[in-house]
């Protein structure tokens, strides 16, 4: 296998959508798949291949 895929998603109800509370679960989100990648288990079995981080609102 040479690529993996970490995704995380986020959930605005339309009542409550914003631009800025969108910009807040993108940034919450990039801080969780941040510590993800960074989890020791995790790197020892994805060494050799490519970890794409994906962000789904």
């Amino acid at each position: 296998m040479r690529h993996g895929y970490l995704i995380e998603l986020k959930y605005i109800p339309r009542s409550e959508y914003s631009e800025t509370l969108k910009q807040e679960k993108i940034a919450d989100a990039e801080d969780q798949l941040r510590k993800y990648a960074d989890d020791e288990h995790l790197k020892k079995q994805t060494q050799g291949y490519t970890l794409t981080r994906l962000i789904l609102v």
